[in-house]
């Protein structure tokens, strides 16, 4: 059963400062503190009154639930909540985790993903339901470990309550229609930028180490020359889509190094799969749905770029997150191949079933869909491949897959 608990109902959340003694006490108060030995006997913590104690498969976590198993850990304060923390390991496992945006297209996919392993303990999804849907929960519905909480994260108290007791972080909440910005200039701020910095310092606060961000190719901004590297620059955005995305990075790149947080960005090509709620395959869906006659595209349809299905994005997410090392980095997530917008308005007409040439064409014209659309988009991925990753599945064999989804999910409704 999914347990809602509305904003308002938890004690006040813990301040800047509260957070930093609450980080001192629970990861920094004895410098000699050594990772567990085997089995179970697990020792006092030097320096304090209480005990930690084991279960049948290791240390139980302690009331704030973390578990003290830490490599040995220097402490520098400078007169503020900032702490300046230098672990000898990275925070790869992640145990109680906090997803922002989580009953959305991205985030319930990679909620059912994170239930998958047995070894993750407590699944917080934050969402304010603007474009989720608890329906995309259903699978995940009945798990005890997930906690559903509907609120918006421009309430830092919401989200710093929240998150309270999570060790990782996956960042998913924005925007999801980048057209839309054309005529709300404002709005990539105030649900891109913005929400980030609330996320940020809620981390701080409580304490919580790790960030993974999703992040887009809009950041990169136009140049059809160039298969984009994620050293390219320099990064000149051309919608406020793609701005914001910039700015989240470099805001968690820079908390990051100024406070000991580990963070991972992930630059996504077009993103396909079950429960889409925007795109050019969702629109062309519905547009077939409701006139199988006439099609109105977008642009002149020549728009090229990589169209990657959720799963094979969940996979790079979770490999990157295992076998990356550095404090923060940023990778590429996209196909080999890329397919362009009329080559998919005809996949859309195949798979809806319907005759092809029997559709017409309306095309509104121009080499873009909207203002602040980049028509073409090359990926360069050998950073993340290099890890071990590859897409599954090209372009078409994602759109296609995606179609059909969408198109169940139509007949289903």
């Amino acid at each position: 059963m999914v347990r809602f608990r509305w904003r308002g109902e938890r004690s006040s959340p813990p301040s800047a400062d509260e957070g930093t003694r609450r980080y001192m006490r629970e990861f920094c108060e004895p410098q000699d503190v050594r990772p567990w030995p085997s089995g179970n006997g697990v020792p006092a913590v030097p320096g304090s009154s209480r005990q930690t104690h084991a279960g049948p498969s290791g240390p139980n976590p302690d009331r704030l639930g973390r578990h003290r198993c830490c490599p040995d850990v220097g402490l520098t304060l400078f007169g503020s909540p900032a702490l300046s923390v230098v672990l000898a390991n990275f925070p790869h496992a992640c145990k109680r985790v906090f997803v922002s945006g989580g009953a959305g297209f991205i985030g319930s996919h990679l909620v059912a993903s994170l239930l998958k392993d047995v070894g993750i303990e407590r699944v917080v999804i934050f969402d304010n339901f603007s474009s989720g849907q608890l329906s995309y929960l259903k699978d995940t519905a009945n798990d005890s470990r997930v906690e559903v909480i509907k609120a918006d994260l421009k309430e830092l108290s919401a989200v710093t309550s929240a998150m309270a007791g999570c060790d990782t972080v996956f960042h998913l909440a924005a925007n999801p229609d980048i057209a839309k910005a054309v005529t709300q200039p404002e709005i990539d701020f105030w649900e891109g930028t913005y929400l980030t910095q609330n996320v940020l310092e809620a981390m701080r606060a409580n304490g919580v180490r790790k960030i993974i961000y999703t992040s887009g190719s809009g950041v990169y901004g136009e140049n059809p020359a160039v298969a984009f590297a994620e050293d390219y620059g320099p990064c000149i955005p051309i919608s406020t889509y793609g701005a914001s995305k910039l700015a989240c990075e470099g805001l968690i790149a820079s908390y990051c190094h100024m406070f000991e947080l580990v963070g991972r960005a992930f630059r996504f090509a077009n993103v396909v799969g079950p429960r889409q709620t925007h795109g050019v395959g969702f629109d062309f869906v519905r547009r077939l749905k409701a006139d199988p006659t006439r099609l109105r595209i977008l642009g002149d349809g020549t728009q090229k770029k990589s169209y990657i299905h959720v799963e094979d994005v969940l996979a790079a997410i979770r490999l990157a997150d295992e076998r990356a090392t550095s404090i923060y980095d940023v990778f590429n997530v996209a196909t080999d191949d890329y397919i362009t917008v009329a080559e998919i308005a005809d996949l859309a007409v195949k798979v809806s079933g319907l005759t092809p040439g029997e559709t017409k064409y309306e095309f509104t014209g121009g080499d873009r869909g909207w203002k602040g659309d980049v028509p073409v988009v090359r990926f360069d991925c050998s950073k993340i491949k290099a890890l071990g990753w590859k897409a599954k599945r090209t372009s078409a064999e994602a759109v296609t897959d995606a179609i059909k989804a969408m198109l169940k999910e139509i007949n289903d409704a």
